[in-house]
């Protein structure tokens, strides 16, 4: 329990590093709280649930750097999702494309929508019956 109080800590204290560095760049302070208030909640909506696999959706650029995030905390991702299925079964970045089908049916599965097609994303989640899933900001 205390490797994932620290891993959250590390997270959190990384996420205000960034808020604070963008803030002093000159950024919007609203927009920048914004989007890390987002991006806090989601860490905390993951250390809820420290057993259950976590899915990244999309291998793109934004996927990809969801997934390193997450790396550096104790979550791990499973594997990245893409509805793409010329993508099943490559590697990206040393974790396995799946389908939707293979990730929702994991034991309590975590999806982060990582990609810029977040709003079909999750209606067709929600079409699915799927209402636990996080949005990257």
């Amino acid at each position: 329990a205390r490797r994932k109080v620290e891993g959250l800590e590390h997270g959190l204290d990384r996420l205000v590093g960034r808020l604070l560095d963008r803030a002093h760049a000159g950024e919007p302070l609203v927009e920048v709280l914004a989007q890390h208030l987002g991006e806090g909640v989601a860490v905390h909506r993951l250390a809820q649930r420290p057993d259950a696999p976590v899915f990244v959706w999309g291998t793109g650029s934004k996927g990809r750097a969801v997934a390193a995030e997450l790396s550096a905390l104790p979550r791990r991702p499973t594997a990245f999702v893409d509805s793409a299925n010329e993508r099943w079964g490559q590697l990206v970045d040393g974790l396995r494309v799946v389908p939707v089908d293979e990730a929702l049916s994991a034991q309590a599965p975590v999806i982060v929508i990582a990609s810029m097609y977040s709003d079909e994303i999750a209606r067709g989640l929600r079409e699915r019956g799927v209402e636990d899933y996080l949005v990257a900001p």
